[in-house]
């Protein structure tokens, strides 16, 4: 719903740490603009991707898989993540219905997000 799991000390315990935050990084290598216009998608091109193993946040990223490959498999990790339905879900409440929703409406909208993988336009 939201609510931030806490340890021991009452202290709000960590979702990532640097080497996830590293691996990411390289997981976005070799992916270019493919003209001068912002409005074109990026394009990938694995001659400057990152092709060593990596992982994210527990999951395992072999070695030798190409840029569009890996993006694919870390937004799965990253929707299935379970901080991402409630984070996303409380973001779109309070920009589009209240300020302060409840943990109640948070988890609700949350299942919505999880059901469906992450489907925008049924959350």
């Amino acid at each position: 719903d939201g609510t931030l799991y806490l340890d021991l000390e009452g202290n709000p315990e960590a979702n990532y740490d640097d080497a996830d935050v590293e691996d990411m990084a390289r997981i976005f290598t070799g992916w270019f603009m493919s003209n001068s216009s912002m409005n074109a998608p990026m394009e990938a091109n694995d001659a400057y991707h990152d092709m060593e193993s990596k992982e994210v946040l527990g999951e395992s990223f072999p070695a030798g898989v190409g840029a569009e490959q890996e993006l694919e498999h870390v937004l799965d990790v990253l929707v299935k993540h379970p901080n991402t339905a409630p984070n996303i879900s409380t973001l779109l409440i309070k920009r589009f219905v209240t300020s302060n929703p409840t943990p109640a409406y948070v988890e609700r909208v949350s299942s919505v997000f999880k059901q469906t993988d992450g489907d925008l336009a049924a959350v």
